[in-house]
């Protein structure tokens, strides 16, 4: 495939992520966890979701490494981390020890995820930026930056009250990592549609 073809897959994989997710959830024949809709990375623990999360996050993953651009290959690089070191899941005993590919203590890797989760969305911006300031599309790419820029500071929020037990709201974090890829999706796509378009009015010219 040519980078324009891995653009816009790309950002169509970004943009179904958190929906086949949540929906396999929903018609999956298995039992689903108390919290398992609290977030995407919660979806790991769950039985009727969790080879939607992992098949979704490795395509997406390799898509954005095979990009063109240096800010794809770190997200995806990081979202294949994600994989590797997932948050903690308190509710499920057998995994309260250790937890992952690599079984390491749960706390820990719970911190990784945190820090992962932390950088993969710094570079997931900052695409949308890039984006913004190198297409001629403006609209499709603010309306994104502000939504992304809107569910970070939910996301900040979030994690402030929920680190002192103030935070009830628990499907606000699905919401905003549904946002972000949907957002981010959307930017992927409408570039490749962009530089799709400049192929074809080079090559007629």
């Amino acid at each position: 495939m040519n980078n324009t073809t891995i653009k816009k897959t790309t950002g169509l994989v970004a943009i179904f992520t958190p929906l086949i997710i949540i929906l396999a959830g929903f018609i999956s024949p298995f039992k689903n966890n108390e919290n398992w809709w609290h977030s995407l990375s919660a979806s790991y623990y769950n039985q009727s979701t969790v080879g939607a999360f992992i098949c979704c996050f490795i395509v997406l993953s390799l898509l954005l490494i095979f990009n063109k651009e240096i800010l794809s290959k770190i997200v995806g690089v990081l979202l294949t981390l994600v994989l590797v070191f997932p948050c903690m899941d308190k509710t499920i005993p057998v995994l309260k020890d250790c937890t992952g590919l690599l079984k390491i203590p749960s706390n820990i890797s719970d911190n990784i995820h945190s820090i992962i989760s932390l950088l993969a969305l710094i570079f997931m911006i900052s695409e949308v930026i890039y984006f913004l300031c190198k297409y001629q599309n403006k609209t499709i790419y603010i309306v994104s930056l502000i939504l992304v820029l809107i569910a970070t500071v939910i996301i900040v929020i979030e994690n402030i009250y929920h680190s002192n037990g103030n935070w009830s709201l628990h499907w606000t974090t699905i919401f905003t990592e549904s946002t972000l890829f949907i957002s981010f999706g959307s930017c992927f796509y409408c570039s490749g549609l962009e530089d799709e378009r400049k192929l074809l009015i080079s090559s007629s010219s």
